[in-house]
């Protein structure tokens, strides 16, 4: 009963918000009892159990969502981020990695594994570019790539190649929930060029007249 399942799910979350954690964690488990094969409540108990300072038991359900649903890319990646966060690099890469092989078209794991190696700075950031050139090859009409892209170089410090990524990135399609991303692309093409007018070029005016502009983008 789909019902039941929100119900008692939708009760836990208030139970956790007020801290009524043994309320909250009956009721998920109600959630459980009522349709063993539906993820959401072991999703809603991992969470519970991250803010309550139980690392291993949040990890044990998000484990049983992926034995329940392992076609669904979005749990690996959900793991990857917990993994990552508790200092497990090594088994967070390998869950970047599945949710790819499980769908090999799709961006959004190519574009978190990107950011998650560009976390790792280094010379993970060239893998990190490999990723975000794999986003651009899957999706070349949109933004979203070659502004990570841009950030990635910045990283490297390769200006040049970072201030024309973010051009080309305010050239192409911008999806509706990311239009306040436009000024972002803006602050970090005017800091780009203030970057190699200062390192590259030695024209000071130059890059005091960009990094002045980057303040307007973000007002």
């Amino acid at each position: 009963d789909p019902g039941r399942v929100l119900f008692y799910c939708g009760r836990a979350e208030l139970y956790s918000k007020i801290e009524r954690f043994d309320d909250a964690l009956a009721d998920y488990n109600k959630a459980i009892q009522v349709k063993p094969k539906d993820i959401t409540p072991y999703l809603h108990l991992a969470k519970l159990f991250e803010s309550a300072g139980k690392p291993d038991e949040a990890l044990n359900n998000y484990n049983k969502a992926i034995e329940i649903e392992p076609a669904y890319v979005g749990l690996y990646l959900i793991r990857a981020r917990f993994l990552e966060k508790r200092g497990n690099d090594e088994q967070a890469q390998q869950d970047y990695d599945k949710a790819i092989q499980v769908l090999p078209k799709a961006t959004g794991p190519y574009s978190e594994r990107a950011e998650f190696y560009q976390r790792q700075g280094g010379d993970k950031l060239n893998l990190a570019l490999a990723d975000i050139r794999k986003v651009i090859e899957l999706t070349p009409d949109k933004s979203d790539g070659y502004f990570k892209k841009g950030l990635i170089l910045l990283d490297q410090k390769k200006y040049p190649e970072a201030a024309t990524s973010f051009e080309t990135a305010l050239t192409k399609k911008l999806d509706w929930w990311k239009t306040k991303v436009k000024p972002l692309m803006e602050f970090y093409l005017s800091w780009s060029q203030g970057l190699i007018a200062y390192h590259q070029a030695d024209d000071l005016n130059k890059a005091l007249t960009c990094f002045s502009q980057t303040r307007g983008y973000l007002a």
